[in-house]
């Protein structure tokens, strides 16, 4: 080293691979990769199911909106009147069957005049 243009000798090592190893080597990582994709799809999937059941979680606790708690109450002569109320409240969102009652009911007024006469007072309610 007596100039100062001169570097310290390097050395260089050639790998040299046979084709069997280098089959090898490549399987391997193909193996790898294949491992790491499938370990991210499962975390994909856990986190999508428990996303789900949040969702499901957060359903179960909210209330349903209620369309008519208080139902539907009044004087009905014609029973084609009552079966349209119940067919409305049942096609309602979120009401699955519909329960009502059914009272005769006398009017003071048509007491005094017509005593037979009797009137249907029905009391609709959704039930969910």
């Amino acid at each position: 080293m007596s100039s100062s243009n001169e570097q310290a000798p390097t050395t260089t090592h050639n790998v040299v691979m046979t084709a069997e190893q280098y089959q090898l080597t490549l399987t391997e990582a193909r193996r790898d990769n294949a491992q790491k994709q499938y370990e991210h799809w499962k975390a994909r999937r856990k986190v999508a199911k428990l996303q789900r059941r949040a969702a499901k979680r957060r359903a179960a606790n909210t209330p349903a909106p209620d369309p008519l708690s208080g139902g539907i109450m009044g004087t009905c002569e014609d029973p084609k009147a009552l079966g349209h109320a119940v067919a409305e409240l049942m096609a309602q969102p979120g009401v699955e069957g519909v329960c009502f009652q059914v009272e005769p009911v006398k009017k003071e007024t048509e007491v005094e005049t017509h005593p037979n006469t009797t009137h249907t007072v029905a009391n609709v309610s959704p039930s969910f």
